[in-house]
């Protein structure tokens, strides 16, 4: 019933580690915002947990990243960082909905693994128009 025709998959393969990453990534959101897309219609997903989001650290060139300080408010909320750009492991992402998804810890050796497969298949999920898989090709 989504009105709008959806991008479909985009992958990216990446040499050159966490550097490489995070100028990607940092492309990729410049792109995305051309095309009327805001910071908060996209999601960082994390497909090998938090491990895979460590390298960004507090943000993405200039976007401040949003994400679980692992604190909680008396109340019960989440304490989140400040920042416009949600970053979530797959597992935190669950429930949860964007425009566009950005799927980071992904290499050519784990594409064939029946537990990122369902890590993948749990974030591509999230996205309503699109996704971009940032895959590492030196792994």
């Amino acid at each position: 019933l989504n009105p709008a025709e959806g991008s479909g998959l985009d992958i990216r393969q990446l040499k050159g580690g966490d550097a490489s990453l995070t100028d990607a990534l940092q492309e990729e959101i410049a792109r995305l915002l051309k095309l009327g897309l805001d910071l908060p219609d996209l999601m960082i997903i994390g497909l090998q947990g938090t491990r895979g989001l460590k390298p960004l650290g507090d943000s993405v060139g200039n976007y401040a990243i949003r994400r679980f300080t692992g604190r909680y408010t008396p109340e019960g909320e989440q304490v989140m960082t400040q920042g416009l750009l949600l970053a979530e492991s797959v597992a935190r992402a669950k429930g949860r909905q964007c425009v566009h998804a950005l799927l980071v810890g992904g290499s050519a050796s784990s594409m064939s693994d029946p537990e990122w497969q369902r890590a993948l298949y749990v974030a591509l999920t999230r996205a309503t128009v699109g996704a971009t898989l940032f895959i590492d090709a030196d792994r």
